[in-house]
């Protein structure tokens, strides 16, 4: 199932594909309060439950029934648990009588005259002497009770096992909050950062056109295969139809406004912009069309390595009146295609603002389009100079960019008065770009 078919298309519903995007966060977050949890129950104190039993009966003599004595056995386990016999038996014991009171408890089995006393300490010695001193006390308490006579039948022990804590519950809850907190961080990440998955979200997201989709690269063996296919344009695998969509949007969008030198730029670097560009460019030349793929991107650029061109010279060095263009430019196995590689460059705003101008002039005389692979809009100036000399402008996001990215870069855009052609969607991987 695709992803697609998977997310609502009205947005409501879980979003797995935002833990998915969001796994590393979801997992820490879990990892976090998983460890937290671990930490608290396996370095909390061992905790002992020491248990005493008295046993009542009749008086001798006084013919009370069974009721009545479960009845009044009742007082006795009030009288075990109250403030006033623990405070009193807390110095004794070297405890204090708050948490004492608090640690003890007192319960009468069921159809039985049995009086349980339960006391939990993280010491068993201590434990079993408070417990032992209280039942005791119920004892010699009722000693003067007309109806009702105690003894101890099960003294607590020094030596009980530990009761608690609970530390693999506790280590399962941590475990679960730990889930549910990294499923919510995901999903609280993915509606305050929301992103573009598919074209849906595009059209939400802009009012420019969606003019393609390059679709998920299926299979990938190898950087070799790869590289192979890029310095053909890629025509022989899934995206050429796309291209060939694209190239054709761009036939079109020229029959109502010239359109022979266009840009191809993205909000932020690693979009697929240069594989974009490099793919336009390759389906134009395929239409009979003398193309120039130019790189534009100074300081990253890519467009060489697609094509497998080796530089110097290139851009930097024709922006620098070191060369000419013609002498630059170099083949590529489409006869009519034609790229200007480029070396990184420090300077590249410099070189840009300096001289750009005459190159896009030039390039428009020899070459029926040209393609600029246009530096990111939101990284630098550079990209500014450029889509103000170009007759058009097609922006490419890659699929999980953040919506604000894309309108950012579209009021960007406006503002400098470019012509946007559309967007292109790019599901492909992007570091093939």
């Amino acid at each position: 199932m695709s992803y697609d078919q998977m997310r609502p298309a009205s947005g409501q519903g879980i979003q797995w594909r935002a833990v998915a995007r969001h796994w590393i966060t979801a997992l820490l977050v879990t990892a976090y309060i998983f460890a937290g949890s671990a930490w608290y129950a396996l370095s909390a104190p061992n905790t002992y439950d020491a248990e005493s039993v008295v046993a009542f009966g009749p008086r001798p003599g006084s013919g009370t029934s069974g009721d009545t004595m479960r009845l009044i056995v009742s007082k006795y386990a009030v009288y075990a648990t109250s403030r006033t016999t623990i405070q009193r038996l807390a110095p004794d014991l070297g405890e204090n009588g708050s948490f004492l009171n608090s640690a003890t408890h007192a319960t009468i089995t069921a159809d039985t005259a049995n009086l349980t006393i339960v006391v939990r300490l993280n010491s068993a010695k201590r434990a079993a002497a408070a417990a032992n001193a209280i039942a005791k006390s119920v004892v010699d308490a009722s000693k003067s009770d007309p109806l009702l006579v105690g003894a101890v039948v099960s003294p607590a022990s020094s030596r009980s096992p530990p009761s608690g804590p609970p530390r693999g519950l506790l280590m399962g809850a941590g475990l679960l909050l730990g889930v549910l907190a990294g499923l919510v961080t995901a999903l609280a990440l993915e509606r305050l950062l929301p992103r573009i998955f598919n074209s849906r979200d595009v059209l939400a997201t802009t009012p420019a056109p969606l003019i393609a989709e390059i679709p998920a690269q299926r299979s990938r063996r190898g950087k070799a295969r790869r590289r192979g296919k890029a310095r053909t344009g890629g025509l022989t695998d899934p995206p050429a139809a796309a291209f060939r969509g694209l190239g054709l949007q761009l036939l079109r969008g020229a029959q109502s406004q010239p359109v022979q030198v266009v840009a191809v730029t993205s909000p932020r670097n690693r979009g697929g912009k240069s594989f974009v560009a490099a793919g336009l460019a390759a389906t134009l030349a395929r239409l009979d069309a003398n193309v120039l793929l130019l790189d534009g991107d100074l300081s990253d650029p890519r467009v060489g390595a697609i094509f497998g061109a080796v530089g110097p010279p290139g851009t930097a060095d024709v922006l620098a009146d070191r060369v000419d263009l013609q002498s630059s430019v170099q083949s590529t196995a489409f006869s009519r295609l034609k790229v200007l590689a480029s070396e990184p460059v420090m300077e590249s705003n410099e070189l840009v603002a300096r001289r750009f101008s005459s190159l896009v002039d030039e390039a428009r005389r020899g070459f029926d389009i040209v393609v600029v692979d246009c530096p990111p809009v939101l990284t630098g100036d550079a990209a500014h100079m450029i889509v103000t000399l170009v007759d058009a402008v097609v922006v490419v996001v890659d699929r999980g960019v953040l919506t604000r990215e894309l309108t950012s870069t579209e009021s960007t855009l406006t503002a400098l008065g470019a012509r946007v052609l559309g967007v292109v969607l790019n599901h492909r991987y992007s570091g093939s770009s």
